[in-house]
């Protein structure tokens, strides 16, 4: 068995994974929802931040332990990548916990969550997407190869921190999320141009839990993984903060039942989402169940151990 930690600006997972007849297959999963971002003060982490790190690796740890479970990889995204105290910051973690958190690029993110997707999806050309809590990532590949791939520091929970006053977006609030990522985005120059991608391959969390609130909105099988891009934006407006009690109730009604962990970056995730699908012209997110974890787990665990997963 094997064990991969993510430590992103949102949330911190740990699955553990089994590799029989060339296949990754997830046993089990644990998710703290720690908000990392949010520790963040004049670009530093604080020591609450470092903390609430410290003390989600030694849960996981103790659960591991009971499991008789003793080897765990960790590595770390945008919350600790993007500040300026990251060092010291993962040194801290390390001393504190006997683990080695190993801090990923934006770039090498991206390459992972495509290596990840791949293995589960036979994708071959098109545009994949991750928005994550601190960062979203954007890799257009073809002929299954990647072309190019980016990080921005742009996502679900930094963007509600600095323009949601309340728990949803107003439409103003809205406006603005999708004026700051379009502006971020449209000097990327890779992607800049008349390209179209009708169809673009999601993963994380932020994909996953729209998916499930347009199960919920339009009665969809819980097996189906498109996710219409009309439908991202029917749900954003919906979802949108007014001076309705009743309907706000009824929102957060939703939300707690469908996506409680993600209360208030969801929202804020499906408008960086919709922004991207509307600039490149995409109709449907064809949403996948596997990302970086699986590309970290691919690319560092079972490469070094000589196992090589094949596609489903």
């Amino acid at each position: 068995m094997h064990t991969i930690v993510d430590v992103g600006s949102n949330t911190v997972r740990m699955n553990v994974y089994d590799v029989k007849d060339g296949k990754l297959k997830l046993l089990f999963s644990k998710k703290e929802t720690v908000g990392l971002a949010s520790y963040v003060r004049g670009q530093y982490m604080s020591a609450a931040g470092i903390e609430k790190v410290i003390s989600v690796l030694e849960e996981f740890k103790d659960v591991l332990n009971n499991l008789n479970i003793h080897e765990m990889r960790v590595f770390a995204t945008a919350a600790l990548r993007n500040v300026k105290n990251s060092q010291e910051a993962v040194e801290e973690i390390n001393r504190r916990t006997g683990l080695q958190v190993q801090v990923i690029s934006g770039r090498e993110e991206a390459e992972l969550d495509f290596l990840g997707a791949a293995i589960e999806s036979n994708i071959k050309k098109g545009l994949l997407v991750d928005i994550g809590g601190g960062s979203t990532e954007l890799v257009a590949y073809k002929d299954g190869k990647i072309k190019s791939a980016v990080s921005i520091a742009k996502g679900s929970l930094n963007s509600y921190n600095k323009y949601v006053k309340g728990i949803l977006p107003t439409k103003e609030e809205r406006k603005s999320i999708k004026k700051d990522f379009v502006e971020k985005l449209e000097g990327l120059q890779a992607f800049e141009g008349k390209n179209k991608y009708k169809l673009i391959c999601g993963v994380g969390g932020t994909v996953r839990a729209a998916l499930k609130l347009d199960k919920l909105f339009f009665g969809k099988s819980t097996a189906e993984n498109l996710l219409p891009v009309s439908h991202i934006g029917y749900i954003i407006k919906s979802m949108e903060q007014k001076d309705n009690r009743e309907k706000f109730i009824q929102n957060m009604s939703v939300l707690l039942d469908v996506v409680p962990d993600r209360i208030r970056t969801i929202m804020p995730g499906m408008i960086i989402l919709y922004a991207i699908a509307k600039r490149f012209k995409c109709e449907m997110i064809m949403v996948a169940q596997t990302g970086v974890r699986e590309g970290f787990m691919y690319n560092y665990v079972l490469s070094e151990k000589g196992q090589v997963p094949v596609n489903e």
